[in-house]
């Protein structure tokens, strides 16, 4: 439940800084933004306000977040206002919609390189854990769980590259015991006499020690594919649609948007599903 709670609090912020970065250079262009909403507010809304023409206000979907801005989707034929979206200039409208996501990967790779910057400090190990185990932290494994090697007592904490494993190491997979039995690692469930149980438990706890940054990193590489995705109503699909109508002068085909709506539909579905199996379970 803590672990839950953490993830819908760190995404909350990331929807904050994300909306934050389109509205002030947006504002500052004279661009008016209609809505400014953490979380979704489909049917009904838990309070809201305005200052000035924009309206903030907070849903009841804890599930991220969105801004509506003057223009941004508009109708065949119809001319943009100097307020509106699409009368910037493609470079313009290429900026502003990067910079959201660009916040969030900043916000990624900066905790990306605390992680890195620790892993190799005795802090990551367990006080009180099975002497003759250390956890190693790799940048390839780390969105599954520290890996564990069998070394001598004494040994502390250290960091490998994935080129580095070799036959035998052992890691946890959501708090199951696996082991490491080919070069390019296929994993088979290692039995009581590799590891006991209470050291799967003692290991466990430390992953949650040290789940936090781990999750605020993969949260936010989570958040800019999520963003740039090329589908309707997403960074991604916003900038195909402006680029389709500067070169050709039309707004792309209705077909292309109501199948790209159910593209993006099942893409949310393996993108939550997966962030959510990875988190509860």
């Amino acid at each position: 439940m803590q672990v839950a709670l953490l993830f819908f609090l760190i995404l909350t912020l990331y929807t904050f800084l994300y909306n934050l970065a389109l509205l002030l250079p947006l504002k500052r262009s004279g661009i008016q933004v209609e809505k400014f909403y953490i979380w979704y507010d489909a049917f009904f809304k838990l309070f809201s306000f305005n200052v000035g023409d924009t309206e903030y206000g907070l849903g009841w979907l804890p599930l991220g977040g969105y801004l509506k801005v003057a223009g941004m989707i508009m109708e065949e034929g119809e001319s943009p206002y100097p307020h509106h979206f699409q009368y910037l200039s493609l470079a313009k409208q290429f900026f502003f919609s990067l910079c959201g996501p660009i916040s969030g990967l900043l916000i990624a790779i900066a905790t990306l390189l605390y992680i890195q910057d620790a892993s190799d400090a005795q802090s990551w190990l367990v006080l009180g854990g099975p002497v003759g185990f250390i956890l190693v932290y790799s940048l390839i494994f780390n969105y599954l769980a520290p890996i564990m090697c069998g070394l001598n007592y004494g040994v502390v904490a250290q960091k490998i590259l994935y080129a580095s494993l070799v036959l035998g190491h052992l890691l946890l997979l959501f708090g199951v015991a696996l082991l490491i039995n080919s070069a390019f690692p296929i994993f088979n469930h290692v039995h009581d006499v590799f590891i006991e149980h209470d050291r799967v438990r003692l290991f466990q706890q430390s992953i949650n020690d040290v789940g936090m940054p781990n999750l605020v990193f993969w949260l936010g590489l989570f958040m800019f594919f999520h963003n740039v995705s090329p589908f309707p109503g997403m960074v991604g699909g916003v900038l195909i649609s402006t680029t389709y109508r500067s070169l050709s002068g039309q707004l792309p085909q209705r077909e292309y948007e109501e199948k790209g709506a159910m593209l993006f539909f099942v893409w949310s579905l393996v993108l939550y599903g997966g962030v959510f199996y990875y988190v509860l379970i």
